[in-house]
C-alpha cells in the first residue's frame, strides 16, 4: 500500500514539478523537517519524511539538470515516461543536431571564443556563453599591453584608448588617428600658422601628411628667400627702385621678411647731399672752377647710392654772357681811355679812302729815293 501511495505521488510530483519554480521545491523541503518541532509522534514524522525522500528519489530529483539546478521548464515530457533529463546545450553544438554552433557575437562588441566546448548555462546559449569581449586599445591582449602597431608618417596613437576594438584583434583603424595636414591641423580644416616670422614662410601646398600627430614648420614652411637668392637658383634681387634706392655691394647673409623678396627688404636707401654717408657729412665734391655746392642740400636725394656732383652741385655762370655787366675803364695820366665797344664807330667811306692815297704816296717816294741811291745821284 505504501508502495503505491508513493508511486502515485512520485508521478504527481514530476509533474508538480515540470511546472513550478526551484523556490517553491526548497520550501518543502525545508519544511517537513520543521514539522518534527510540531506534536507528532515520531512514527508520524519518520513517516512523513521516508515518504517525501522516496517520491523525491523517484521523481528525478537526484539526477544533474541543465545547469546544475533543481528544475527548468522542460517542454519535452519524455522523461515522465522514464527518459532522462534533458542536457545544456553546448557552443558548437546550440540544437542538439550535433553541427551548429553559436552564431550571435555581436559585432563590434564581442567575438566568438576559441574553445566552444563549453556547455551552456541555461537551454538556449547566449553571448555570456559563447563569446569573449573584443579587446581595448589599452589591453589588447588582456595583460595591459595598449596598441603599439600605429603607422610612422600615417597615423598616430589615439589620445583616449579606452575603445573597444571593432574584432578579436585590435587594428590601426580602431586604435591610430590619422596624421593632420599642413591644410587641416586638427580636423577642422585649419591651416598652420606657425612659421617664424622673416625665418619662413607657409608652404602653397599644403596636402603634405605631417609625420607625427601635430604638424611642425620643417613640414609645413618654407625657409624665406635671400636678396642673393630669390628664387633658389642663385637669381639677385634686382628690382630697387631707379633714384630712389638701390642694391648694396654684398647681398648675402639677410632673409627677406616674407616668401618673396621685396625692395625693403634687399635695397638700401639713395643718400642725400646733407648725409653722404649716414653720418650727417655733406657732399664736398664739386669741381672748382666748373660747380659749387647747391645752396640747399637738405632733401636733395642722390641718384644712385654715391652721390656726385651732378646730384649736389650747380654749374658756375659763364664768363660770355652778354648779359653780365662790363669791367669799369681804368683813368691814367699817360693814356688814353679807350672806347668802350658800345662807342666804337665803323669807319666810313671816305676814310677808307683818304688811307689808302696816303699809303701810295709813301710808296712813289720811297721809290724815287731808292732809284737816287742806285744811279749814284746827291740828293
Amino acid at each position: 500500500m505504501f508502495t503505491i501511495i508513493v508511486s502515485t505521488h512520485a508521478f504527481t510530483f514530476r509533474l508538480f514539478s515540470n511546472a513550478i519554480s526551484t523556490n517553491l521545491h526548497l520550501f518543502l523541503i525545508t519544511l517537513l523537517p520543521s514539522l518534527a518541532t510540531f506534536s507528532l509522534s515520531s512514527f508520524s514524522y519518520l513517516f512523513l519524511l521516508t515518504y517525501f525522500l522516496t517520491v523525491l528519489s523517484d521523481s528525478g530529483f537526484t539526477r544533474t539538470v541543465c545547469g546544475s539546478k533543481w528544475t527548468e521548464l522542460i517542454t519535452d515530457t519524455s522523461w515522465l515516461a522514464g527518459g532522462s533529463l534533458v542536457s545544456c546545450p553546448t557552443c558548437n553544438n546550440v540544437d542538439g543536431s550535433g553541427g551548429t554552433a553559436f552564431a550571435s557575437c555581436v559585432d563590434g562588441t564581442n567575438h566568438i571564443k576559441a574553445d566552444l566546448t563549453g556547455t551552456c548555462s541555461t537551454l538556449t546559449c547566449a553571448t555570456s556563453d559563447c563569446c569573449d569581449a573584443n579587446p581595448t586599445c589599452g589591453d589588447v591582449d588582456g595583460s595591459g599591453t595598449a596598441f603599439a602597431s600605429c603607422v610612422d608618417g600615417t597615423n598616430h596613437i589615439k589620445a583616449d584608448l579606452t575603445g573597444t576594438c571593432s574584432t578579436i584583434t585590435c587594428a590601426t583603424s580602431d586604435c591610430c588617428d590619422a596624421n593632420p595636414t599642413c591644410g587641416d591641423v586638427d580636423g577642422s580644416g585649419a591651416d598652420f600658422s606657425s612659421c617664424v616670422a622673416y625665418m619662413n614662410h607657409l608652404k602653397d601646398d599644403l596636402t603634405g601628411t605631417c609625420a607625427t600627430g601635430t604638424c611642425t614648420t620643417s613640414e609645413c614652411c618654407d625657409a624665406n628667400p635671400t636678396c642673393d637668392n630669390i628664387d633658389g637658383s642663385g637669381t639677385d634681387f634686382s628690382s630697387c627702385v631707379s633714384g630712389t634706392n638701390h642694391l648694396p655691394e654684398t647681398l648675402t647673409g639677410g632673409k627677406c621678411r616674407t616668401g618673396t623678396c621685396a625692395a625693403s627688404d634687399c635695397c638700401k636707401g639713395n643718400p642725400t647731399c646733407d648725409d653722404i654717408d649716414r653720418s650727417g657729412a655733406d657732399f664736398s665734391s664739386c669741381v672748382s672752377g666748373t660747380n659749387h655746392l647747391k645752396e640747399t642740400l637738405t632733401g636733395v636725394t642722390c641718384a644712385t647710392g654715391i652721390c656726385a656732383a651732378s646730384d649736389c652741385c650747380d654749374a658756375n655762370p659763364s664768363t660770355g654772357n652778354s648779359n653780365l655787366p662790363s669791367p669799369s675803364p681804368v683813368s691814367s695820366s699817360s693814356t688814353t681811355t679807350a672806347p668802350s665797344p658800345a662807342d666804337k664807330k665803323i669807319p666810313d667811306e671816305s676814310v677808307t679812302n683818304a688811307a689808302t692815297t696816303s699809303s701810295s704816296s709813301l710808296m712813289v717816294v720811297f721809290f724815287l729815293m731808292l732809284a737816287m741811291w742806285i744811279t749814284g745821284s746827291p740828293q
